[in-house]
């Protein structure tokens, strides 16, 4: 029987590229950008080390891991929640012992912030079952296996434990969108100049107070001083010993007998070289990339309340949608349709944007009187959206309608008749009753309407 790797590998008759070393992903140009000196720094170091970065990654992923993420099922014209003891269902909300289902999904949002890509491993039960478990893996320790640009497997590095390959089929795999190919593109790729200056100016300043915050200065030696002397060392080394760093600024100093003076080099200040507004320049472009409201990301200038709350309602309309769209579809069609067992039966997933989109208290009051009034929501509807119990009575949960005042349908036997329905004798007496007594009517005009209404109702 042939091994996995090759029935993986060589459908297309090629010899297998599990025989041939694996090549790692920073050759594809997705695991780090060059700094000024260039060092290559990961997306992960950028990550830990750049405050910007940091913050617009975590805008939205913490925004993204909040939402609860629920699976659906298509009935009629409509849908409905897929049972909670559904083993997507189970899935979604127990991906794996000790991952909650919040960090599931802050996993999910990050691994794409930040390199574009995710992958998670499903654990099946047993082989061919659908999995029972969903486990994230650290993109730094998979390596893809390529063919022609496809990926056909995974082969997992970790740091401890031994070297696995993973079947495209047994993992689902996120990544951002990519011009060609199965591989993610990093949204920290185009940032490469912004980065590095941004690097550059932290250093700058690290430097400044390393060295006292002070200018350079030039020894002036003995002219008996050599170039080769021994003594310009101990003197270069002497002077960082007294007055390198911030602690030690603005010291006296004590000349040596090898040195008969201390002049000052020309230099410039974080003012004169533009690195305070190029790094107000380089937080906007991050900001920018990510697509975060400034005012999300901390960076208040221009900050009011009235925009502030126009940034929040764009986070959640305009700014998250692709990421949202990206998650539920690569799910769908990573995890739902590709599994016999759940395939073809119209299960979906979506993120619940109710809770984070309601609005103030009295700005959700008054789309639900609304609601109620258009017989679009029912009172016990309402009560349910605001995590409320329901009322027992069952006319809670009918839509109302304008009835002079608003009134259920089965108090309006006419509308029930209109639909084919037969008057209730007893449901005419009880509307009308109500109707009478609402208008203050009594007595010998009460009796004379009653007769009417039965009259035309045929009752």
């Amino acid at each position: 029987m042939a091994s996995l790797a090759d029935r993986l590998l060589t459908a297309s008759g090629r010899p297998s590229s599990l025989k041939r070393p694996s090549v790692p992903l920073s050759s594809y140009g997705t695991g780090s950008l060059t700094m000024i000196d260039g060092q290559p720094v990961s997306y992960q170091r950028l990550y830990e080390a750049q405050p910007w970065v940091y913050r617009g990654v975590r805008a939205l992923g913490e925004q993204i891991a909040r939402l609860p993420l629920k699976a659906y099922r298509t009935a009629g014209d409509g849908r409905e929640r897929l049972d909670p003891a559904h083993p997507l269902a189970r899935l979604l909300t127990q991906p794996s012992a000790g991952l909650s289902p919040l960090e599931l999904r802050w996993r999910i949002a990050t691994g794409l912030l930040v390199h574009g890509n995710r992958v998670a491993e499903k654990v099946r039960p047993s082989v061919g079952a659908p999995p029972s478990r969903l486990w994230p893996l650290d993109w730094r320790h998979l390596r893809p296996v390529l063919e022609d640009g496809t990926v056909l497997a995974w082969e997992h590095r970790p740091p401890t434990g031994p070297v696995r390959l993973l079947a495209a089929g047994d993992v689902v795999h996120w990544r951002w969108q990519c011009p060609d190919g199965d591989l993610g593109v990093s949204p920290l790729a185009p940032l490469g100049v912004t980065v590095r200056s941004e690097d550059a100016a932290q250093r700058y300043a690290d430097a400044m107070l390393r060295n006292g915050a002070r200018v350079g200065v030039a020894a002036m030696l003995d002219d008996r001083v050599a170039a080769d002397d021994p003594a310009i060392a101990e003197v270069i080394r002497a002077l960082d010993a007294d007055h390198a760093g911030p602690d030690k600024a603005n010291r006296p100093v004590a000349l040596s007998g090898a040195v008969k003076d201390l002049r000052e080099i020309p230099s410039q200040t974080a003012v004169e070289a533009e690195l305070i507004d190029q790094r107000r320049v380089n937080r906007e472009e991050i900001a920018a990339v990510y697509g975060v409201p400034q005012p999300i990301a901390g960076i208040l200038d221009h900050g009011t309340f009235s925009n502030f709350e126009e940034a929040h309602r764009m986070l959640y309309t305009t700014v998250l949608g692709p990421w949202l769209e990206l998650v539920q579809a690569q799910i769908e069609a990573q995890l739902v349709e590709a599994e016999p067992a759940w395939a073809g039966q119209g299960i979906y997933v979506e993120f619940d944007l109710g809770e984070v989109l309601k609005g103030e208290p009295r700005e959700r009051m008054a789309a639900y009187r609304d609601a109620l009034a258009a017989g679009a929501l029912t009172i016990n509807d309402i009560r349910r959206l605001e995590n409320r119990p329901a009322f027992p009575d069952p006319a809670a949960d009918e839509p109302l309608v304008a009835a002079n005042n608003l009134a259920p349908l089965s108090m309006l036997p006419t509308v029930a008749a209109g639909r084919g329905a037969t008057p209730d004798a007893a449901a005419v007496e009880k509307a009308l009753a109500a109707a009478l007594a609402a208008a203050g009517v009594n007595g010998h005009s009460a009796d004379i309407a009653r007769t009417a209404v039965q009259e035309a109702l045929g009752a």
